[in-house]
């Protein structure tokens, strides 16, 4: 089992989640991957059923453990959360390829009719090499 692995099952345990296997299973998938993956493919990788796969899901973005990618024309994916960094996605096979950010984002002190803005995404669009 990864680190990262690892570091997420002790700190479910530290909040008080039961490590089942079906949730073990599933951060297996996730930390092995080497680029974020949709439910389905979560769901072909571990012997948990769909609707379990989704509530686990569901419960490590709650506790900010995974990380949900939205990008334009495709499904939501996930991945372990990882720090701060952005993404460049193809445009004709949908690759997803993580892009490192060194430097603090720059969130707006105020913006008109919100009490307060906690995260950003930024995701660049284009052709990989392999489509191009």
């Amino acid at each position: 089992m990864k680190d990262a692995s690892k570091k997420i099952i002790e700190e479910l345990t530290m909040r008080g989640y039961r490590i089942t296997k079906a949730r073990m299973q599933v951060l297996e998938a996730l930390t092995t991957a080497h680029a974020p993956l949709h439910i389905q493919a979560i769901v072909e990788m571990v012997s948990v059923d769909a609707v379990s796969v989704y509530r686990i899901i569901a419960m490590l973005k709650k506790e900010h453990l995974v990380e949900e990618i939205n990008t334009q024309g495709d499904s939501t994916r996930y991945e372990i959360a990882h720090g701060h960094h952005h993404h460049v996605v193809c445009t004709a096979c949908n690759t997803l390829v993580h892009i490192p950010c060194d430097t603090v984002p720059v969130v707006p002190v105020a913006v008109e009719g919100f009490a307060y803005i906690d995260s950003h995404e930024l995701t660049y669009y284009g052709m990989c090499t392999k489509c191009a």
